[in-house]
């Protein structure tokens, strides 16, 4: 009889021996891995769904608050979901994320890391795009206006004869042929007024063929 209720007992003791803690989801919503984060402040947004509470508050099992680091050092530990890490090199970085308790013991295999890059800001770059008529003797438009950095696109036609299209301070020297649109381009990046003009003998009105590049 004591062997009989020995093995009824034994199952009992066997599965209460290998029962495990309930585990708990934990993500990392941004960055997300791989990501490309532009400037030098990144923001983690996490989720789980573990109720959050203070460090410092009695401990209860699923409970806690997250431990969040970048590259292993600058940690932060908080109860919220969203940390910001500022002044952060470009490079590529990894945000590694744990549950702990209040008393900061860490939930086991509660742990989620992604790797991302950084680099500066990419300031937008503007384009400007202008149609230009040459004629004897005369660019039209006669004056281009643009702001220092813009990209700078020029359609030309010529409406009658050859002529070309000169602006030596871009490094611009384009033939322009009757009926057929040529396109040019260069980056304004110098501020000034500067002189283009036809570089191609047009007849007797040639030597006033010239037009006026502001770049503000």
């Amino acid at each position: 009889m004591k062997n009989y209720a020995l093995l009824m007992v034994l199952p009992i003791l066997i599965a209460g021996c290998t029962s495990q803690l309930p585990s708990y989801t934990l993500s990392i919503i941004s960055p997300s891995d791989g990501q490309s984060v532009q400037g030098s402040t990144v923001n983690v947004e996490l989720s789980t769904d573990m109720k959050l509470v203070p460090a410092g508050a009695e401990v209860k099992e699923g409970e806690g608050h997250f431990h969040v680091y970048i590259d292993g050092a600058n940690e932060q530990r908080g109860a919220g979901t969203s940390f910001t890490f500022s002044n952060v090199a470009p490079g590529v970085h990894t945000i590694r994320t744990e549950l702990h308790r209040s008393d900061h013991s860490s939930y086991e295999g509660a742990v989620k890391t992604v790797t991302f890059t950084t680099g500066t800001s990419v300031a937008t770059i503007a384009t400007k795009q202008f149609d230009v008529v040459a004629k004897q003797f005369t660019f039209e438009p006669g004056t281009i206006e643009v702001e220092q950095g813009d990209v700078v696109i020029l359609k030309i036609k010529s409406i009658d004869v050859d002529h070309g299209f000169a602006l030596p301070d871009f490094g611009v020297s384009q033939k322009l042929e009757p009926g057929k649109e040529a396109v040019v381009q260069f980056t304004a990046d110098k501020k000034g007024t500067f002189t283009f003009f036809c570089n191609v003998l047009c007849g007797s009105g040639h030597d006033s063929m010239k037009g006026t590049l502001v770049v503000r």
